[in-house]
């Protein structure tokens, strides 16, 4: 049986890929590595329809669902670098009857930007 739903993979800023080019070519490598394990243990938030549920930041994420229209929640939790509920995001996602809606989740912190934001890019449906 094939199961339709929601697909969710964290993306990396256009900031923070730029950071960790200028970085490199500083030489300062361990810096950009002591960043980014500030953020070791962070969190996604993800709620759909209401029901809420904590994932690790890394990986993909995948969240089983009828075809409808579905209320999407995210929120980026760092654990460390300012707290909960950093750049929450809310929008309404479509899932096709027997497919898998596929989205990339990127949050630029308040440290690369000022504030703390969040953009979500649709990137498609596969198969379920």
């Amino acid at each position: 049986m094939t199961t339709s739903g929601i697909e969710i993979t964290p993306g990396i800023s256009e900031a923070t890929r730029k950071t960790k080019a200028l970085l490199h070519k500083l030489h300062l490598d361990w810096f950009g590595a002591a960043i980014a394990s500030l953020a070791k243990e962070a969190t996604m938030t993800v709620t759909v329809d209401g029901v809420k549920r904590e994932e690790p930041w890394a990986g993909t994420h995948f969240v089983a669902c009828e075809p409808g229209v579905h209320k999407l929640e995210l929120e980026w939790d760092s654990h460390s670098i300012g707290g909960h509920s950093l750049a929450p995001l809310v929008r309404e996602i479509t899932v096709e009857p027997g497919r898998v809606t596929e989205l990339v989740y990127t949050v630029q912190t308040a440290v690369s930007h000022g504030r703390a934001a969040a953009s979500l890019e649709i990137k498609g449906t596969r198969p379920a």
